[in-house]
């Protein structure tokens, strides 16, 4: 009997060293019968095309995700430039906001005598401060030359617009409607050429107040009325000058 089992022990070893000496390659064709498996040693000339291939892929995905990782940083970069940016000019605003503040302050107790009278208003509006001072207060009818009341208003408004060099300071001439008649229009042929003689006229005085830097100065007829023409009260408000302060 244990010879037996010892016959058929070496029998199995002999098979299974058989098994072990056939051929290991894939089964690539349908010669026994079988469909063939997947393998790339069916098609060896292909595999390292394919590994290639992926290779380049790669590479081609990684300079892609480097471009993109490069943009993303300038932008970053620039995002904080801008907001850096943003954030002077919001502070720059901010202090110029606080020195109009200040100037309107000023202005309106300089000006208190004739704001008390109606001649003259102080607004501020966004980024700008506006002194309106009617023509009554500064010329006699038709005339460019600065009376002596509109001169010291002119003066003291120049001292405290001095205290803020930074500002720029523009003049504006306006006339009413009515047109210009008589011996008048030698001198002045329209609203025009009077309007620019008197802001000129203005804007001497502020210079003689002490307003030296960024001042200029411009007429503008009867353009942009504050006020209907059609009556006296109307047309006595929409001769004026403007002192725009930004």
């Amino acid at each position: 009997m244990q010879a037996y089992k010892t016959a058929i022990l070496a029998t199995s070893m002999v098979a299974l060293a058989g098994c072990a000496n056939w051929d290991k390659s894939p089964i690539c064709t349908d010669k026994h019968g079988w469909l063939a498996w997947s393998d790339v040693r069916c098609n060896a000339d292909n595999a390292p095309k394919a590994t290639d291939d992926n290779a380049a892929r790669l590479a081609t995905l990684e300079q892609e995700r480097q471009r993109l990782a490069d943009e993303l940083a300038a932008a970053q970069r620039q995002n904080g430039a801008l907001s850096s940016h943003v954030s002077e000019l919001e502070g720059q605003m901010s202090q110029s906001k606080g020195s109009l503040v200040k100037a309107e302050k000023d202005l309106l107790k300089a000006l208190q005598p004739e704001i008390s009278k109606g001649t003259v208003s102080v607004n501020q509006s966004g980024d700008a401060l506006t002194i309106n001072l009617a023509s009554s207060l500064l010329f006699a009818s038709g005339q460019d030359q600065l009376n002596a009341d509109g001169t010291r208003a002119l003066k003291r408004v120049g001292g405290v617009l001095k205290d803020f060099p930074d500002k720029q300071v523009h003049v504006a001439g306006y006339t009413d409607n009515m047109a210009i008649a008589g011996a008048l229009q030698k001198k002045f042929p329209s609203n025009k050429e009077l309007s620019d003689a008197r802001a000129y006229g203005a804007a001497r005085a502020l210079r003689d107040g002490g307003v030296s830097n960024n001042l200029s100065a411009a007429g503008h007829g009867d353009s942009n009325p504050l006020a209907s023409n059609n009556t006296e009260a109307g047309r006595a408000k929409n001769r004026r000058v403007e002192v725009i302060v930004k």
